[in-house]
């Protein structure tokens, strides 16, 4: 790879998202989804595909919304299929003004700083592996570089800590269903300030490294399960209007400007209070999912 230069890794790295891209036109739009959105007979025939698969008879009868049946007749024709004549932007829009409503206010607010803090951190914390990995560092000090390496060090480095996201997503797995979404993240949003903090003092290329794959692992973790939590505490209608990732965006400034500028100690400091602040927000999340039944609309 260090013969090829980064354009080969990008392209490479690209290869399963392609994949992901083809495979995903085999596979079926969920019956919820569909059945929200008025497309009540696509929503049918993926179960009856379903079951056709499992071997079993689909009970007969009409799809119907448990709260389609509470909703007086003028409401609920909003579930009908003359809904999905809306125009696009108008349907945004509406969704978007959902995210509001004084159901979801709360949630929404928190949902969206936990996400950038989220990803702030999470992409942060690669940068500024890839930055105390490069040569082009200012302050030799802080490289992580060893002395005498070949040029690749730094797509070692890169790949290490990509591999690291596994363990992580396996410990996400094993707790996100015993403890719960919220005491989940907390846990891991913790942890992964114990591993950043020793980062304000100078530390060797080893120990640095490690800690800094420890963090992502973590981090990496309660990223995971944030994805689980919001798709759940949001109604069908709304999901996915209340995901965005724009702390990615800005995390390059603090990750690679300031270490590049002989400034660790600082971005640490940073990431370690956006990641506190974080750990705070989950605490006051109204609810939590485990075991709760998925909502369709928001409730008036």
């Amino acid at each position: 790879m260090p013969r090829w230069g980064w354009r080969w890794l990008l392209a490479l790295s690209s290869v399963p998202s392609l994949a992901v891209l083809l495979l995903s036109s085999f596979a079926p739009e969920t019956p919820r989804y569909l059945f929200m959105k008025g497309r009540t007979n696509e929503a049918v025939r993926v179960l009856e595909r379903v079951a056709l698969i499992n071997r079993k008879e689909l009970p007969t009868g009409n799809l119907v919304s448990d709260h389609q049946r509470t909703l007086p007749d003028e409401e609920t024709s909003l579930l009908s299929s003359s809904r999905s004549k809306t125009r696009g932007v108008e349907k945004w829009l509406g969704s978007l003004s959902e995210l509001f409503s004084s159901d979801l206010l709360w949630t929404t607010l928190l949902s969206w700083m936990l996400s950038f803090a989220y990803t702030f951190a999470y992409y942060g914390i690669q940068l500024m592996i890839s930055a105390l990995s490069s040569e082009q560092i200012d302050c030799r000090s802080l490289s992580i570089l060893p002395k005498n390496v070949e040029k690749g060090s730094l797509y070692v480095n890169v790949f290490i800590t990509c591999l690291a996201e596994l363990p992580g997503l396996l410990f996400a797995t094993l707790l996100v269903e015993k403890l719960g979404r919220k005491r989940c993240m907390e846990i891991l949003t913790m942890l992964t300030v114990v591993f950043i903090l020793p980062l304000l003092s100078h530390q060797n290329a080893t120990v640095t490294t490690a800690l800094l794959i420890s963090g992502r692992m973590f981090l990496s973790s309660a990223f995971t399960t944030l994805c689980v939590y919001t798709k759940e505490v949001y109604p069908t209608s709304v999901r996915a209007s209340g995901i965005g990732r724009i702390g990615g965006m800005i995390c390059p400034i603090v990750a690679v400007g300031l270490v590049r500028g002989c400034h660790q100690t600082l971005a640490v400091v940073v990431f370690g209070i956006i990641i506190l602040i974080s750990g705070v927000c989950v605490v006051f999340f109204p609810f939590e999912t485990k075991g709760r039944g998925l909502t369709d609309v928001v409730s008036t």
